[in-house]
């Protein structure tokens, strides 16, 4: 006689205690799961306002310099370099790794108007108000080096070589302050550690003499080429001593150059006369040249869409255009209420970072006008500069307070290793506050942001001016004599003219 019956493996539904993940037993009935949207909405609530609480966007502020913070340049292919320039003429180079000064090297007299690290990792040219381009030797491990040849950096630890000498240049490389000693002793241990990082004199490799005062200066993202903006637009090679080419735009200077990553030849410049300019070094003329009402300061090519740009401007906006129509902008970002200094994209493209003179950083997402975060703190002064770093997870910014500070691009991700349980929760709830974003108190929670008080009362003049503006812009357009007349657009509204 058969007996059928039911045969189950406990493996299937019991969950084992030393697995990762847990197993749940789910019905998809609708009587037994009452008020899902109520619930889910509730969690979605408690996300939004946990991200809030435990928000903890600065990771560390590096010291070092002895004047403000003028430009910053992380490596191509090393998460762990940083280099800084300041208005007294050094560079420093830090390992972001271990929070730490490697080497301080006095490089000009004056500002160092701009950094850049070659495509292939072997040098670091900087320029500055001594109207010289530098290049130097990028040693693994130890920062800067001078003029010397391959066997002798392998034998170093430098470029030819794989292994790094932890005994030249320790972790600890500031060691903690013992209250004992009393406060000179402590000053007087500061100076000799300032001393033993400027101890070894460090010479260029190679230095190029530009006509005037180098504002900019960016690298080619696969030849051994460099561009550097003054009054004129000049390339540069590598092994040659002079400008292999230069543009002139007949203005009085220019402010920022930047590669474009994907048209490598394409070059985006930023002009004296409140104007964008496009450029392509195979070419013997400019490409393209825009009138704005006011100056930008910088811009930044979008790396997933390389025909996307954003450019800082002094009215305290960014603007994104599409290179192929520079008449009207793709969409305005605000939120500043004072000049935007710099804005720098992340390598995925989804969002960038801008820096202002009213002492605050702004992160916003590339397809939205208004900012997500917003980070500042009672220390820090006018932000002169910032950068992504490669892994997008950290910001990197330069002040007028003579301090390097690194913040989380998110100001609620923890920080370290995360077991599968925790990735799950964070993705379901990020998922839930994603479906329910639109709702009334979810945005207002998620929008709002605490900003100093100076800082509140600006923006609600600035508010208040723009509002005016728009109704007087209503009234005439309402009592116009062109019935079919239209107030112009915001988009449009920064634009002046086309050369």
């Amino acid at each position: 006689m058969e007996v059928k019956i039911l045969h189950r493996n406990p493996e299937e539904y019991k969950n084992n205690p030393g697995a990762s993940t847990y197993k749940h037993s789910r019905s998809v009935d609708p009587n037994i799961h009452l008020f899902q949207r109520e619930i889910e909405y509730k969690r979605a609530l408690n996300a939004t306002k946990i991200d809030k609480i435990f928000a903890k966007p600065l990771v560390k502020c590096l010291d070092g310099h002895d004047d403000s913070v003028r430009s910053l340049c992380v490596s191509n292919r090393s998460l762990t370099d940083l280099y800084s320039g300041s208005c007294n003429g050094f560079i420093n180079i830090w390992n972001v790794l271990n929070k730490t000064l490697i080497k301080k090297v006095k490089a000009h007299e004056g500002f160092v108007r701009g950094l850049c690290v070659s495509h292939d990792e072997k040098f670091l040219f900087s320029c500055g108000d001594d109207k010289y381009i530098k290049q130097w030797v990028i040693e693994r491990g130890s920062g800067v080096g001078g003029h010397e040849d391959a066997s002798s950096l392998a034998a170093d630890g430098g470029i030819g070589s794989n292994s790094f000498d932890a005994n030249r240049f320790p972790a600890n490389r500031f060691p903690a302050s013992q209250p004992s000693r009393g406060e000179g002793a402590l000053v007087a241990s500061q100076n000799m550690q300032r001393l033993n990082l400027l101890s070894d004199e460090v010479t260029p490799k190679k230095i190029y003499v530009c006509k005037s005062v180098p504002n900019s200066i960016d690298k080619h993202f696969s030849e051994p080429l460099i561009i550097s903006g003054s009054q004129h637009l000049d390339v540069w090679d590598y092994y040659r001593n002079n400008a292999i080419a230069s543009f002139d735009y007949n203005s009085e200077y220019i402010y920022y150059v930047k590669f474009n990553y994907a048209q490598r030849n394409l070059v985006g410049l930023t002009l004296s006369d409140n104007s964008i300019g496009l450029a392509d070094i195979r070419a013997k003329t400019p490409i393209k040249k825009i009138f704005l009402k006011y100056r930008c300061n910088a811009l930044s090519w979008n790396n997933m869409n390389p025909k996307q740009l954003v450019v800082a401007n002094e009215d305290s906006n960014l603007y994104t255009f599409d290179m192929r129509h520079l008449k009207t902008a793709t969409l305005v970002h605000k939120g500043f209420v004072n000049a935007v200094l710099d804005v720098d994209y992340s390598p995925i493209g989804n969002k960038f970072v801008a820096c202002s003179y009213d002492k605050t950083v702004r992160l916003f997402h590339s397809d939205e006008s208004r900012s997500y975060d917003v980070y500042h703190t009672k220390r820090m002064q006018h932000v002169l500069c910032c950068k992504f770093s490669l892994d997008t997870k950290y910001v990197y910014t330069g002040s007028s307070d003579m301090c390097i500070r690194i913040w989380k691009s998110c100001a609620h991700e923890p920080s370290g290793v995360l077991s599968n349980k925790e990735k799950q929760a964070i993705n379901y709830r990020n998922k839930l506050k994603e479906k329910y974003s639109s709702m009334k108190e979810i945005r207002r929670i998620r929008d709002h942001h605490h900003v100093p008080a100076l800082i509140k009362s600006m923006s609600d003049k600035k508010k208040v001016m723009l509002e005016a503006r728009k109704r007087r812009e209503g009234n005439r357009v309402k009592h116009s004599r062109d019935p079919h007349q239209l107030p112009l657009p915001e988009k449009k509204k920064i634009f002046v003219t086309e050369q």
